[in-house]
């Protein structure tokens, strides 16, 4: 993860292709909104990254009107 010239958020994955686009802090909503890119086909969808409590946070990948939530745990 490094924070870009525009002041946004991306993240590479071990082969050196961005997998977070433009990841921006939205202060009102508690949640960082950008760009996940799929490694395997590049396909885009919008994501909503936000922290649900201290250990856990929540994936919402949106692609036209389809959104998928995932809930992932820090250990």
């Amino acid at each position: 993860m490094y924070l870009g010239v525009d002041n946004k958020i991306y993240g590479k994955s071990l082969d050196n292709s961005i997998i977070f686009k433009a990841l921006d802090w939205n202060n009102t909503a508690k949640v960082y909104n950008g760009i996940l890119i799929n490694p395997d086909n590049k396909e885009a969808f919008k994501i909503s990254i936000s922290l649900t409590n201290n250990d856990r946070f929540t994936f919402a990948v949106k692609k036209f009107f389809f959104t998928k939530k995932f809930q992932f745990i820090r250990v």
